[in-house]
């Protein structure tokens, strides 16, 4: 599961943040390959003719992901690693977006709709919303398998209208749900605890994270040098440093404030998406 990663990614010139994600967030209730990476920067990353070199603070440089690229080409080439997945991650933010903030501005509709799964899952538990509670109770009674009520979640949480943030969320969110009830077979998703919630919220955090990754600079996991299985592999432990990372800057940020609203939860997400590219940036 995941965002396709058909897309060539974002190029220099153009604004850091796509303009509709204001909206979008109001909207939320073989071979070496070398030669190949650096003619991929190259075509994706150079400023059009005729651009000025100066660009204003919130325009992307040209060939921003170029050592993004060629240090995630390099990690699929050795067959993985965390000191090449860290170099990559940390080109990624520092220049491709722009430093860590701008990396949690960039996911910040990620960061809203993962604080609405959290609130909406504490308060599903604690039956502390009258309305909530009817829509469990209409759910249960429905005797939905565990896929089918992790879809009636999504639907409810954060309905898609088609756009692929939205899109990347909805996908994100059910694949949270589903590997952990992958390690918690037993456990009610709409009777959960605060611990249980946080991991669930930690999970979807990693997953939009992953998916942005892959998105800008994960063309490589699409061609032929990688054979089927290694490409997932790869991918995998990828979503899975990605997850250990940004786990310890949630529950850092989370403990300090054991019961956050939504809106403070909001918050917490969001600087522990800069907190942890922030880290991954000193290691460059």
């Amino acid at each position: 599961m995941g965002t396709s990663t058909s897309s060539s990614g974002p190029g220099g010139g153009v604004s850091f943040d796509p303009p509709w994600l204001d909206d979008l967030s109001v909207q939320v209730g073989g071979g070496n390959g070398n030669n190949e990476e650096i003619d991929d920067a190259n075509a994706q990353g150079d400023a059009p003719p005729g651009q000025p070199e100066t660009l204003p603070p919130d325009m992307a440089p040209p060939r921003r992901f170029a050592n993004a690229r060629l240090s995630i080409g390099k990690f699929a080439r050795e067959g993985g690693g965390r000191e090449t997945f860290n170099k990559a991650v940390g080109h990624y933010s520092k220049k491709g977006m722009g430093g860590a903030g701008r990396v949690a501005s960039r996911m910040r509709n990620s960061s809203k709709v993962a604080a609405q799964l959290a609130n909406f899952l504490g308060v599903a538990s604690t039956s502390a919303d009258p309305n909530i509670t009817q829509w469990v109770q209409d759910v249960s009674s429905q005797d939905l398998s565990p896929s089918e009520i992790i879809d009636e979640i999504v639907r409810h949480v954060a309905p898609s209208m088609g756009q692929r943030d939205e899109e990347s969320s909805s996908d994100s969110m059910a694949q949270a749900m589903s590997e952990f009830l992958e390690k918690h077979q037993d456990r009610d998703l709409l009777h959960l605890e605060e611990p249980e919630i946080r991991e669930i919220t930690e999970l979807f955090i990693a997953n939009e994270a992953y998916n942005r990754l892959i998105n800008d600079i994960g063309q490589i996991f699409e061609r032929s040098i990688l054979t089927p299985r290694d490409s997932v592999r790869l991918c995998q432990e990828m979503r899975e440093y990605l997850t250990a990372d940004i786990s310890v800057q949630i529950q850092a940020l989370w403990k300090e404030n054991s019961n956050p609203t939504q809106l403070q939860l909001n918050k917490i997400l969001t600087s522990a998406i800069e907190n942890t590219f922030t880290v991954y940036e000193d290691g460059i």
